[in-house]
């Protein structure tokens, strides 16, 4: 990364201390239940919801908002309550591997605020989801307990379907709410971490089997107890129908150490030994700004505008499944934007 890139890094140009929350719930089909649970979360003053991420294929939703630490928590409360009021595991169905309706909900601390306050809002969100509505909670990265909890694939398992077996043993045991299968909600996981990066590269080809090992020579936990290709990157292969493609779908964890370009690149290299090229690429949720010009400057374009931006889009494929949007998907922008309302289109 250039020293440029990281001067970037140190301030995200907010104008106030702020805390991001981007849960992700278990429905992604039925707009009208997702944009009333993302609404109770803007319903608190000071809280603007940033965007809506629906995925049909994974039946899944992740929603980005964000605000002062002074409102995020009741926030938090109100978004977890509306979800698990709406929502219904018993016949969920999905690409996307889950444990409950709530799947996960990070705290993410932005400029101003520390990994310690997000620690603290992520615990009272797990002791009261826990404590008021009986959902088994477990808290993940930063606000583990456990150090085998730390890391979300750990903690999801095997998802919903092993839940009530887990819940037996234990070493499972929640950390808030009973140690009782809640076969409506299912069980939910929150913590806090840094920002994270999904984001998506499809594939030529509707060859599951070949995504799956793009994925495991790339994330860093690899296969067979031989490491991947990348540090801080988890990846899995699946089948996205609605695209009428594979994808590798991947959850950068730290864009500083391995950056999009890093994992575009790989993506690249280990398709075309599966003879196979890459069709594009997709962003699930928001990114910084820097994690996009740091693809500019990996490509040699100068500069901090647009057009910089622009030639990473189009290097990346980010048009590939539906157009991107800088003001949409830039989280900095996403939050300067004047209605602190749905970006996205979620006709789709």
């Amino acid at each position: 990364m250039t020293p440029s890139t990281t001067d970037r890094i140190a301030k995200l140009g907010f104008d106030q201390p702020l805390v991001e929350c981007v849960p992700n719930i278990s429905e992604g089909r039925n707009e009208l239940v997702i944009r009333r649970i993302a609404g109770a979360a803007s319903s608190v003053e000071g809280i603007r919801l940033l965007h809506i991420d629906k995925g049909s294929d994974a039946h899944r939703t992740v929603v980005t908002f964000a605000g002062p630490a002074s409102a995020i928590l009741e926030a938090a409360w109100r978004f977890a309550k509306a979800t698990f009021e709406n929502l219904d595991m018993r016949n969920h169905r999905g690409e996307h591997r889950r444990i409950g309706a709530l799947d996960v909900f990070p705290f993410v601390p932005l400029e101003g605020t520390t990994m310690e306050q997000c620690v603290s809002l992520a615990e009272a969100l797990g002791e009261r989801i826990g404590v008021e509505l009986g959902v088994p909670v477990y808290l993940y990265e930063e606000a583990a307990r456990i150090p085998e909890r730390r890391a979300l694939p750990q903690v999801r398992g095997k998802g919903y379907e092993t839940l009530e077996h887990r819940l037996k043993s234990v070493r499972w045991r929640p950390d808030f709410g009973p140690a009782q299968f809640h076969s409506r909600s299912g069980a939910a996981i929150v913590g806090a971490r840094k920002i994270l990066v999904a984001f998506n590269i499809g594939l030529m080809s509707s060859d599951v089997a070949a995504a799956q090992r793009i994925a495991e020579r790339i994330r860093s936990s690899g296969t067979s107890g031989k490491p991947g290709r990348l540090a801080e990157v988890r990846a899995v292969g699946w089948m996205m129908p609605t695209y009428s493609c594979a994808q590798v779908s991947t959850n950068i964890l730290d864009w500083q150490q391995t950056g999009l370009y890093d994992v575009f690149e790989a993506c690249r290299e280990e398709a075309a030994g599966e003879g196979i090229e890459l069709r594009g690429s997709e962003l699930i949720g928001l990114l910084p700004e820097a994690a996009l010009l740091d693809v500019a400057q990996r490509l040699g374009v100068g500069g901090s505008g647009d057009d910089a931006l622009a030639a990473a889009v189009q290097y990346l494929g980010l048009n590939a499944f539906s157009p991107f949007v800088l003001e949409e998907r830039l989280l900095e922008r996403a939050w300067r934007r004047r209605a602190p309302e749905v970006t996205r289109d979620l006709s789709g």
